[in-house]
């Protein structure tokens, strides 16, 4: 459940509850991570023209960075 809700406030404003910025993804978009738990991470990246947030891992912490 705590995913979930983490996601929920992710589209609602996905800046606010960003923890680090990661750099671009393969699209050119600002990827981010949030904290869902003390392991557990949700990298995302966001695109500012349409408002629209891609989920691309959700995972504990270090196999989340790993592509």
């Amino acid at each position: 459940m705590l995913i979930l809700d983490k996601v929920l406030l992710l589209l609602d404003n996905p800046f606010k509850y960003s923890r680090e910025k990661l750099g671009k993804d393969k699209h050119g978009n600002s990827m981010f991570s949030t904290e869902v738990t003390g392991d557990i991470r949700i990298l995302y990246s966001v695109n500012p023209k349409n408002c629209i947030v891609f989920i691309w891992r959700i995972g504990k912490h270090k196999e989340a960075y790993r592509f």
